[in-house]
C-alpha cells in the first residue's frame, strides 16, 4: 500500500527553505518551534541508526561462528560460545532478516506514532506559550464559556491555568476531535497562528494521524474511519497497516515540513509588527 502523495514534493521545498529572519522574534515565541524542528530530528535520526544497526544482525551467526573457529584453531575452547547463546543470536538474526525483507513495518509504525505525538505537542506548546506571553483571553472565541474552580486553581502555576483553558476550549469546541492538522490549525487560530496549509501537505499529515490512531488503540487494523479518511491508502476493513520505509520518509518530511512553516509563521508576526 502506497501514499500517492510523493516525497519529492517535500524533498523540492526543504531543498529551496531559505529560513526567515528571526532578528524580530523574542525567544520565548521561538523556543517552542526550536524545540519540535529538534524533537522531530531526533526521532527520525533514531529510527535511522535503529535500522542501520538492524542491518547487521543476519551477519551475526557467521561471525560468531568464524570467530568460534578462529579460536579452536588455536586450541581455546574456553572461547567458544554456548549453545544457548549460539541459539539466541540465530533467533535474532531470523527475525532481523524477517523485519529487513518486510521493510521494517512496525519500526516506522512506531516512528509514526513518536512524530506524530512530537507535533501534537510542539502545536500546544505554542500555543500555551502563546497565550502566557501575548494574548489577552477575554478576545479567544469561546472563553465566555470557561469556568475556573477557584480552589483547585489556587495552587495552580500560570502554565497549568493556560492548559486547564485550552483544554475546556478544545472540550467546549470539539476542535480535539479534528481530524489532521485540522486539530492543529484550531488550536494555533486561538492564538491567531493559524494559516492555510497546501493540500498535499495536508493530505499527509491526515494519513500521518490516522494511521497513529490505528497503531495506538487498533494494533494497527483498519476500521471504517480510516477508510473513510484516507482511501487513497488502498486498505480494506480488517486489513492490518503496514508502513513501508518510503512512507515513512515521505510523512516524515511532512512532519519537519510543517513544523518549519509554523517557525515562518512566528517570524512573520513579529517582523510584520515592526514594519
Amino acid at each position: 500500500m502506497t501514499d500517492t502523495a510523493l516525497s519529492s514534493d517535500w524533498e523540492s521545498w526543504l531543498g529551496d527553505y531559505t529560513p526567515p529572519d528571526f532578528s524580530s522574534t523574542p525567544k520565548w515565541a521561538q523556543g517552542p518551534c526550536d524545540g519540535l524542528i529538534s524533537y522531530l530530528g531526533e526521532a527520525m535520526n533514531t529510527l535511522r541508526v535503529i535500522i542501520i544497526g538492524l542491518r547487521f544482525l543476519p551477519a551475526q551467526p557467521a561471525l560468531m561462528e568464524a570467530l568460534d573457529n578462529y579460536h579452536l584453531s588455536l586450541g581455546d575452547e574456553s572461547e567458544r560460545s554456548s549453545e544457548d547463546r549460539v541459539r539466541r543470536v540465530e533467533e535474532t538474526a531470523e527475525f532481523a532478516k524477517a523485519q529487513i525483507e518486510d521493510d521494517f513495518p512496525i519500526l516506522h509504525a512506531q516512528g509514526i506514532v513518536s512524530l506524530w505525538s512530537g507535533l501534537e505537542a510542539g502545536v500546544e506548546d505554542l500555543t500555551l506559550t502563546w497565550f502566557q506571553n501575548t494574548e489577552d483571553l477575554r478576545s479567544v472565541a469561546g472563553i465566555e464559556k470557561v469556568r475556573i474552580p477557584m480552589l483547585e486553581s489556587r495552587n495552580w502555576s500560570e502554565r497549568e491555568y493556560f492548559k486547564f483553558v485550552l483544554d475546556q476550549l478544545e472540550s467546549e469546541s470539539g476542535l480535539g476531535l479534528r481530524p489532521g492538522v485540522a486539530k492543529f490549525e484550531a488550536q494555533l487560530a486561538l492564538a491567531g497562528l493559524s494559516d492555510r496549509v497546501d493540500p498535499r501537505l495536508k493530505k499527509s499529515l491526515l494519513a500521518m494521524s490516522q494511521v497513529r490512531h490505528l497503531v495506538v488503540h487498533r494494533r494497527g487494523e483498519v476500521d471504517r474511519r480510516f477508510l473513510d479518511q484516507c482511501p487513497w491508502l488502498g486498505y480494506k476493513m480488517g486489513d492490518r497497516v503496514a508502513v513501508s520505509g518510503a512512507q515513512y520518509w515521505d510523512w516524515t518530511n511532512a512532519a519537519i515540513t510543517y513544523a518549519l512553516q509554523l517557525a515562518d509563521r512566528v517570524a512573520k508576526h513579529f517582523s510584520d509588527l515592526d514594519s
